[in-house]
């Protein structure tokens, strides 16, 4: 979960941690929500009274499957690195994860699924006013979509061709050479 984590830097280039969860697995975002929304203080003690895990069955489906986690183990880091630094988190819903994913791969960058949560959560915490436009934003990521074909192929905008074998001849043949 440490991975979601999300580097801001503010006007004195002290680094604030913003966090980003997909809807359907969103334990820390969905309770950090309802603790910004209470009249108390952002602390990780008033966020462990808002937090409340979810059990495996209640668990939404979403692309990024490696963040799909209902009681994260680094809990208790995570809050400690957002209260501190004085962060923020929010939830990336599965259009807007997908959509960061795709923009990633049209500039070049092959990324998973969880930094489409994050280039998400990145869109959403702008369109919050947690981050203003023009500031500089560092979004980390630590595994290559290649590890994740499946979404991939899924929102691309061309059709998959299947090859019966793995000949050179006959990829050739379906690439017209």
């Amino acid at each position: 979960l440490l991975r979601s984590l999300r580097l801001i830097l503010d006007d004195d280039n002290t680094g604030l941690i913003l966090g980003c969860q997909p809807a359907a697995a969103n334990p820390l975002s969905g309770s950090w929500e309802r603790l910004c929304s209470s009249p108390f203080e952002k602390s990780i003690d008033n966020w462990k009274k808002y937090y409340r895990p979810i059990e495996t069955e209640e668990l939404g489906q979403t692309t990024a499957t490696a963040a799909r986690i209902g009681k994260p183990v680094s809990r208790d880091k995570v809050m400690r690195e957002i209260v501190v630094s004085g962060g923020a988190m929010v939830t990336a819903n599965e259009h807007d994860l997908n959509e960061g994913t795709a923009i990633c791969a049209k500039d070049g960058y092959e990324v998973c699924p969880q930094t489409g949560a994050a280039a998400a959560g990145v869109k959403e915490a702008v369109q919050r006013g947690l981050i203003k436009r023009g500031e500089t934003v560092f979004i980390v990521s630590t595994a290559t979509g290649l590890k994740f074909t499946e979404p991939l192929a899924r929102n691309a905008k061309f059709e998959m061709i299947e090859s019966p074998d793995r000949k050179t001849e006959t990829v050739a043949k379906i690439l017209g050479l």
